[in-house]
């Protein structure tokens, strides 16, 4: 009995294809260090961030989720973005620009908490979702941010590559 032949460009495609699955797992699993986010934590970096009084500043955040990975650079000045780029694209969309400043972050972390504690999320019964975060110790704000919701495609993560304050 002869073994099924499995056609070359078949192979190929898999070989390229499973890489790329694979960086996608391991981008959305949770770190060893995060602990599971806490909504004292969030208020202790809120006030820090707060209390730090920084209205003008640029960062590079690099967005993982259910797609392919994303950076964005967000500019900042007197609170308000004034800059914000895709993948080195100008976001033309400005009412999404709030959300990736240090506020906007603060603004989704909270949002998600609340979410979780009132068993708000529209995922499976059962499906516990998990919110993993670090935060600054000088600044306070959100240095990487994940919500995990294990068999749901909508979970996301940020981490915070460059924060530059002016």
């Amino acid at each position: 009995m002869s073994r099924p032949q499995i056609s070359p460009p078949l192979v190929i495609a898999g070989l390229l294809v499973l890489p790329v699955l694979m960086i996608g797992v391991i981008a959305l699993l949770p770190r060893e260090s995060e602990p599971r986010l806490t909504r004292s934590e969030v208020e202790a970096a809120l006030a820090r961030w707060k209390s730090e009084g920084v209205d003008t500043y640029g960062m590079e955040i690099d967005f993982y989720s259910s797609t392919q990975p994303v950076t964005f650079k967000v500019e900042v000045e007197k609170g308000e973005v004034v800059q914000l780029t895709r993948n080195d694209t100008p976001v033309a969309q400005r009412s999404t620009w709030a959300a990736w400043s240090v506020n906007g972050q603060f603004e989704k972390i909270q949002e998600d908490l609340e979410k979780q504690e009132n068993d708000a999320f529209n995922v499976k019964q059962g499906v516990d979702v998990q919110l993993y975060a670090s935060f600054d110790p000088r600044y306070g704000y959100p240095m990487r941010y994940q919500r995990l919701a294990r068999g749901n495609p909508d979970n996301y993560r940020w981490e915070v590559k460059r924060f530059t304050p002016q």
